[in-house]
């Protein structure tokens, strides 16, 4: 038996339970392989976090010092956490619409041509009633992968300030000096002000003492070896007027 006859007898066996005492037994099944597929690929997703914290924990930058060693690994771990989350909600969005249109065609016989149409329409519909929706999960997935904020980060969005507790597909968490949850819609953030991704201000200070440490002994030695020579100069000319 070919591969191509092996692909025949399943379409056929699943045309089979599209018989009307099939029905419940076609949604249940559907449901079934629905929760199965998700929590496969939650374990993957969630396989792929915990390898990339793995990695970044063994995998540490050594020239760093222990506090932004520590700062950068909790960095890389919050980002690949929050990430995680999101790509956790997409994942349970797509297979709960495929699951939807599967019960349509398998469970109750409507045509692939009305479930096209259907599609659609409901696409038209919901990206014209949903467009703050839509614009709330494409920004959120742009803080995520821009690395603009993360669970533990201290945030002000304009909106509200406080530590970042959450990232959502749609929803942004923080809560305030005060306790107060707040839940800003990623699609109304315009601003993030970082406190987290701040620059040690005390290494700026060194830094820059340090810079102009060796420019004030540069200028020192400059101005040394011209009173030098200008001394030289004033002193061989009075030898030579003696000379004369």
């Amino acid at each position: 038996m070919s591969l191509g006859d092996g692909w025949v007898s399943v379409i056929d066996w699943l045309d089979g339970l599209r018989a009307p005492w099939n029905g419940v037994a076609i949604i249940v099944l559907i449901a079934v392989i629905a929760i199965a597929l998700r929590a496969i690929l939650v374990w993957v997703v969630h396989l792929v976090v915990t390898r990339v914290v793995r990695t970044a924990r063994e995998h540490q930058d050594g020239r760093q010092s222990a506090k932004n060693g520590v700062a950068a690994h909790a960095r890389i771990v919050q980002r690949a956490r929050t990430m995680g989350t999101i790509l956790t909600g997409l994942t349970t969005w797509a297979i709960g619409i495929f699951a939807f249109f599967a019960v349509l065609y398998y469970g109750f016989d409507v045509s692939p041509t009305a479930l096209v149409a259907s599609a659609g329409i409901t696409a038209a519909i919901v990206g014209f009633g949903a467009q703050n929706t839509i614009k709330d999960v494409i920004n959120g997935l742009m803080i995520v992968f821009e690395d603009q904020l993360g669970v533990g980060d201290v945030v002000d969005l304009g909106l509200a300030s406080g530590v970042v507790e959450s990232v959502g597909i749609r929803v942004t968490t923080l809560r305030g000096d005060d306790g107060t949850v707040w839940y800003v819609r990623n699609g109304e953030i315009l601003r993030i002000g970082n406190q987290s991704q701040t620059i040690d201000a005390s290494s700026v200070v060194r830094v820059s003492r340090g810079r102009r440490s060796s420019v004030s002994q540069r200028r020192l030695r400059k101005n040394s070896n011209t009173s030098s020579r200008s001394t030289t100069d004033a002193g061989t000319e009075q030898q030579q007027r003696r000379n004369d």
